[in-house]
């Protein structure tokens, strides 16, 4: 989930959050500030299966979202 696979998530190449206010709603990717995607304060992909499907947001986990591998 380094952001180079998910232009269309985080509108940009970074996964970092400062690319991703219209994901996170903050600039913050660590969780705390993805409660809409989350739904928790965990981004680990642990706290996350409506968004990843699975328990890894490694991106691997992730074809729903990052449409890729990474």
């Amino acid at each position: 989930m380094d952001g180079s696979a998910c232009p269309a998530v985080c509108g940009a190449a970074s996964m970092d959050g400062s690319a991703c206010p219209a994901v996170c709603g903050a600039a913050g990717m660590d969780g705390s500030a993805c409660p809409t995607v989350c739904g928790a304060a965990g981004m680990d992909g642990s706290a996350c299966p409506t968004v990843c499907g699975a328990a890894s947001m490694d991106g691997s986990a992730c074809p729903t979202v990052c449409g890729a591998a990474g």
